[in-house]
């Protein structure tokens, strides 16, 4: 079964699992490496000039939990690590990724570490 184009060339299904697959892993292998060459530092002591980091959203996001309706609700990014940036204004920690606006209260978060 053909699932997908990649540049003008039809791609099996196959192949587009095994990319995903290999992205995940390069993805949890950086985290773990990154994670061994130092300590998780405290949220308070990270840059608030909006460099990107790699941060640790905490497990449990009950207390700040948004709205139903709205994007899938807070829970979903609970317990993940993601490079955001925070840059000292009113929006917080943002997500360095195209999910739009907004982001999180530096309070659901475990804390950092430089990338």
């Amino acid at each position: 079964m053909w699932l997908a184009e990649l540049r003008g060339h039809v791609v099996p299904e196959a192949a587009v699992h095994d990319l995903r697959q290999n992205a995940r892993v390069a993805v949890h292998d950086s985290i773990g490496a990154m994670k061994r060459q130092s300590a998780m530092r405290s949220i308070s002591d990270a840059p608030q000039d909006g460099t990107p980091v790699l941060v640790k959203i905490k497990d449990d996001l009950a207390p700040w939990e948004i709205k139903p309706g709205h994007f899938g609700g807070t829970k979903r990014f609970a317990g993940l690590h993601a490079v955001m940036r925070c840059r000292g204004d009113m929006m917080d920690w943002c997500f360095v990724a195209p999910l739009g606006c907004g982001g999180l209260p530096a309070e659901c978060l475990d804390g950092w570490w430089p990338l």
